[in-house]
């Protein structure tokens, strides 16, 4: 593989994660605002920590940086993805390398297998949650990705931790809806 990439200054690293959090997801589908790389991994972070208050520094760590590799690769759509397009042992080497530079090591390539079920299952509910949001305001071209996900954790359970599923089930029959703005629910 040749591919090299330098940020020699910790100003380098710090403004190329920053700019890695700009970088727009879903760029494929027409959506009401933005959904960036920043406010994806903010998203999971949150959800991580209110799920899983002890989860690992590893793992907290996995979150921030399973995404910022993006401010050179961009976001590749799950569809590519899933078809072969994208040459997989690539990418995941060069998102190593690009987490290394910018963080010293890649906490990807540690994280136990517990761990990974977590990052992907908070990935995938992080997801549906944009969708739902999106749906929320009107967006109904975020239909066919609902019913994906629907369908890919329906069949998929045992690939992610009990707990991210029962609080994807608990959702997906909830109204959804935007939380008052004072008093209680």
């Amino acid at each position: 593989m040749n591919f090299t990439y330098n940020l020699p200054k910790m100003q380098n690293k710090i403004k190329f994660a920053r700019e890695g959090a700009r970088v727009e997801r879903t760029h494929c589908l027409p959506s009401i605002g933005s959904h960036s790389v920043g406010l994806h991994t903010f998203n999971m972070l949150t959800m991580l920590l209110i799920m899983k208050p002890d989860a690992s520094a590893v793992l907290i760590r996995a979150v921030v940086q399973h995404d910022i590799p993006e401010r050179i690769i961009g976001d590749t759509p799950h569809p590519a993805k899933r078809i072969g397009i994208i040459n997989k042992k690539v990418q995941t080497y060069v998102e190593s390398y690009l987490n290394e530079m910018v963080f010293g090591y890649d906490a990807l390539s540690s994280l136990p297998e517990e761990d990974q079920k977590w990052l992907h299952g908070l990935d995938i509910l992080e997801f549906y949650l944009f969708c739902r949001d999106q749906q929320m305001m009107g967006n109904k071209t975020v239909n066919t990705q609902v019913r994906y996900v629907d369908r890919f954790i329906g069949e998929n359970r045992s690939a992610f931790p009990k707990m991210i599923v029962d609080m994807f089930y608990e959702i997906q029959t909830s109204e959804w809806e935007t939380l008052p703005d004072q008093g209680g629910l």
